[in-house]
């Protein structure tokens, strides 16, 4: 089950209000493409500001493996479920 973006995150900020109000609680009126589209832009973010040099062969090497091994889009997704949930 789903949780509501509250959940997760301040509501009061500005941008992440206009974000429930505009595109529902559960994100329901926003599509799939969108959503994939700010964790992209997102991590990115914090991928700039946390990066440890040391990581990047092993994580380039496991990156090319999913993305060389894992051909069905609901498997990628899972992944990626999983992978935000544990952070």
């Amino acid at each position: 089950m789903t949780k509501p973006i509250g959940y997760y995150a301040n509501t009061t900020i500005p941008v992440i209000g206009d974000i429930e109000r505009e595109y529902g609680s559960n994100l329901e009126g926003m599509s799939e493409q969108c959503k994939c589209f700010l964790i992209r832009d997102i991590a990115g973010n914090l991928l700039f500001d946390i990066f440890h040099p040391e990581t990047e062969p092993k994580m380039t090497e496991l990156a090319n493996r999913i993305r060389n091994e894992i051909s069905e889009e609901d498997d990628a997704t899972s992944l990626l479920k999983a992978i935000i949930n544990n952070l």
